[in-house]
C-alpha cells in the first residue's frame, strides 16, 4: 500500500550511502515508486519500478553525519506488488 513516513534509519556514526536497490517479490502490472529522503525532508533518490518489472538499482554518493535519518516512503504501489525490499548500500 502507498505508506509514507513510516520507515526510519537512524545512523549511530558518518556514513555514505552508495547504492539503491529496490526488488519486488511479485511483479505489479503498474508501476510502484519508493522515494528515499534524507532526514524526513530531503529527497535523495526516487526508484520507480515499471510495471512489469521486478528490480531496479540506482548509484548514489550520499554523506550522513551520526543521528541524520533516512526515511522510505512509498508513493505508488503497483497494482498486484507484492514484498517490496529496499536495500541500502552504504560505505
Amino acid at each position: 500500500s502507498v505508506n509514507t513516513g513510516v520507515e526510519r534509519i537512524y545512523t549511530p556514526v558518518a556514513i555514505t550511502l552508495q547504492r539503491i536497490a529496490c526488488y519486488l517479490g511479485g511483479i505489479g502490472s503498474t508501476s510502484t515508486t519508493v522515494v528515499v529522503k534524507k532526514n524526513g525532508s530531503t529527497t535523495i533518490n526516487t526508484s520507480t519500478i515499471t510495471g512489469g518489472n521486478s528490480y531496479i538499482n540506482t548509484a548514489t554518493s550520499i554523506s550522513l553525519v551520526a543521528n541524520d535519518y533516512i526515511t522510505i516512503d512509498v508513493t505508488a504501489a503497483g497494482t498486484g506488488a507484492t514484498d517490496l525490499y529496499v536495500i541500502l548500500i552504504i560505505g
